[in-house]
């Protein structure tokens, strides 16, 4: 029977989030075909959601030698974590939407 493993509920002190390394994701979205400058026909990629990964070092010790070794973890974050507009109309849930969608995607991997 497979369960959850929270080995990272309360944080961990090995783990170095590494800010400097991050990329943008992009996820969903549509296409756009139009012309360019040339007349040639082009695609574009419009997004629907981004998120953010920031990469997590942490050191793993190799057994019987002098070296540490590197395991490289990813942490996904919203790109805007609140949106203040939705908040104001009441919508709450709206307000919070990207930050807990951007955590469950990392919950899900």
């Amino acid at each position: 029977m497979e369960r959850a493993d929270n080995w990272l509920k309360m944080g961990t002190s090995w783990e170095i989030c590494r800010p400097d390394i991050s990329f943008y994701l992009c996820f969903g979205g549509f296409t756009q075909m139009l012309h360019d400058e040339q007349g040639k026909l082009r695609v574009r990629w419009t997004p629907a959601r981004q998120v953010k990964g920031m990469a997590c070092d942490v050191r793993v010790q190799g057994y019987r030698v002098n070296t540490c070794n590197v395991l490289r973890l990813w942490k996904s974050e919203a790109v805007q974590s609140f949106d203040f507009e939705d908040f104001k109309a009441g919508d709450y849930y709206q307000a919070v939407e990207e930050k807990v969608v951007s955590e469950t995607l990392l919950k899900v991997l």
